[in-house]
Parts: structure tokens; C-alpha cells; sequence
């Protein structure tokens, strides 16, 4: 999982600048309710987590109401022809995710040695057309506000 962040284009960031160090003491846009506003805060950066949905959050990225909109996503590109072909270039990803974080999917031994092959269809799903579903329900959920 990784937490990244949307910038307007028009403001020139420059592509190696480090959204860790570069927020502080900013704000940034994150969906209402979101997991990881509190981990921002405690982090130095100031937290609007006002919208309930993504579409809002790039609607007050372009009005300026903060600096950034981070969200968390399976991997950093996950969102990006989206966002490219909704916005044309105007709102774009910074390269380095704001954190990085790790996921653990396990299974006991016993359960693995018993069904070894569901196992790995589960993590070789997840891998792969499980990143997909997740581009096509974020493009469905967009799309009904």
C-alpha cells in the first residue's frame, strides 16, 4: 500500500521534489474518514479530510482549498490514466509516495500444506486481476457522482 499525492500541474513542482519533507506544514485533501489522517497530522502536515469521495478531493485540489490530495492505492500508478484522461494533464501524481507501507497476506502452514493451490490463486489473483477490479470500481464509483 502507498499513500500518494495529487498536485495541479500549474504549480510546478518539481518531478524528484519529496512530498514527506515538501508538506510540511501544509495541507493536504484526504477522503473523510480515511485511516491514514491521523498518521498525517502526527506526521507535521495539515489534514482536510472533508470530501467523501475522490471526485470532491480533486474538485478542491483545482479550487486550491489545499496543497495536495493524498490517497492510498495498491501501488503508486494505479490511478494514473485515469486521472490523465479526466484531467488532461491539469492534476498530476508526484513520483514518491508520501509512505509506503507494507501488506501481509499469510497463511498457516497447515492451511497451506492442506490447500496450496487456493493459496496461490488468492495471492496470484491479488497480484494481478485484483488490481484491475480495483481500477474498474474506482472508475465506477467516479463515474455515479
Amino acid at each position: 500500500m502507498v499513500i500518494v499525492v495529487f498536485v495541479r500541474a500549474s504549480d510546478g513542482l518539481s518531478r524528484d521534489v519529496q512530498p514527506f519533507e515538501y508538506f510540511q506544514g501544509r495541507t493536504l485533501g484526504t477522503t473523510l474518514g480515511s485511516s491514514y489522517a491521523e498518521r498525517m497530522r502526527r506526521s507535521g502536515f495539515g489534514v482536510d479530510s472533508g470530501a467523501v469521495d475522490v471526485a470532491s478531493n480533486f474538485a478542491k485540489l483545482k479550487i486550491r482549498r489545499f496543497d495536495g490530495f493524498a490517497v492510498s492505492l495498491i501501488s503508486p500508478g494505479d490511478m494514473d490514466s485515469f486521472v490523465a484522461k479526466k484531467y488532461g494533464g491539469a492534476i498530476v501524481r508526484l513520483p514518491t509516495p508520501l509512505f509506503s507501507d507494507n501488506i501481509w497476506l499469510a497463511a498457516s502452514q497447515d492451511y497451506y500444506n492442506r490447500h496450496p493451490r487456493r493459496v496461490e490463486a488468492m495471492w496470484d489473483w491479488l497480484g494481478s486481476a485484483g488490481k484491475k477490479e480495483f481500477s474498474k470500481l474506482l472508475t465506477k464509483y467516479y463515474d455515479e457522482h
